[in-house]
């Protein structure tokens, strides 16, 4: 099972909101109660049922791909050949 995530689109307003406070979270050291915290702000992100259980069920890379996105870097990224991938 993959999760499916609804992430903030580049032109959707509250991104240095959401990078702080992602930032923050991302700071605390990684006790299961800053798990909780960290999961509670993803949840919104998620599509579909029982979203902890999906983030819970997740791979590192679909978490990874969402942290990345968040906190800016995932759109400015460049693949290998040289082709971004910034949406047109």
């Amino acid at each position: 099972m993959s999760i499916k995530w609804r992430l903030p689109t580049t032109d959707e307003p509250g991104f240095l909101r959401r990078r702080r406070d992602l930032g923050e979270l991302l700071d605390l050291l990684p006790t299961p109660e800053n798990t909780e915290k960290l999961m509670d702000f993803l949840v919104p992100y998620v599509e579909g049922d029982d979203p902890k259980e999906q983030l819970l069920n997740a791979t590192q890379a679909e978490y990874s791909l969402a942290v990345v996105q968040m906190l800016g870097y995932g759109n400015t990224v460049s693949d290998p050949k040289g082709v971004s991938s910034v949406p047109q």
